[in-house]
């Protein structure tokens, strides 16, 4: 009976810990899609492939900035690059993509 009562306060306190959609460690940004449907691609390339398509609304998480392209997550945990001039940027543009260097590998 002990185990299950700590289990259940542990399940209960968790959603306290864990950040909300857009805001991330690091204090990620976010956009919205302003005009939609707005296709999610796979390079920042008007002709790449899309990764799928979201309406106006949407609440992505920037990630890095690729010139006339956004690198960024949807809420179904895609990333891929959509074109800024269809989003509503909130807050500052995340850092451009050629200087964002990956973490060393332990």
């Amino acid at each position: 009976m002990k185990k299950l009562l700590i289990a259940l306060l542990i399940l209960a306190l968790l959603p306290l810990h864990l950040p909300a959609f857009g805001e991330e460690a690091g204090g990620a940004t976010t956009a919205r899609v302003a005009e939609g449907p707005l296709h999610l691609r796979t390079r920042a390339d008007k002709n790449a492939s899309s990764l799928g398509r979201y309406k106006t609304g949407a609440e992505l998480i920037m990630l890095a900035d690729s010139g006339d392209f956004l690198k960024v997550r949807t809420p179904d945990g895609k990333e891929g690059y959509m074109m800024k001039r269809y989003l509503d940027i909130q807050g500052e543009l995340p850092p451009r993509e050629e200087d964002i260097r990956p973490e060393p590998a332990l």
